[in-house]
């Protein structure tokens, strides 16, 4: 069910609807928490972190960045948001 999720929230991001990814990609986060699925946490993380950088939100892109990168030290996403911010 996470993938609906994400492909959503990276539709979404596409047309940089950047306040609605974010909604959808929470939901998608949360889903994916209850079953502990960490390659889905790390991926809605970065993508999360993506749109906070494209809101101008450069804690709460911190904030995802760092945890995506806990699930995964070499996520590429959660990397290059890194280096902008």
């Amino acid at each position: 069910m996470w993938e609906v999720w994400y492909e959503l929230g990276h539709a979404l991001m596409v047309a940089k609807e950047w306040k609605s990814a974010l909604s959808v990609l929470e939901r998608g986060r949360q889903e994916s928490l209850k079953f502990q699925f960490l390659p889905a946490i790390t991926n809605f993380c970065s993508a999360m972190a993506q749109c906070y950088l494209n809101l101008n939100n450069k804690l709460s892109a911190r904030v995802m960045v760092n945890e995506a990168l806990q699930g995964d030290p070499n996520n590429a996403e959660a990397l290059e948001v890194q280096g902008q911010l």
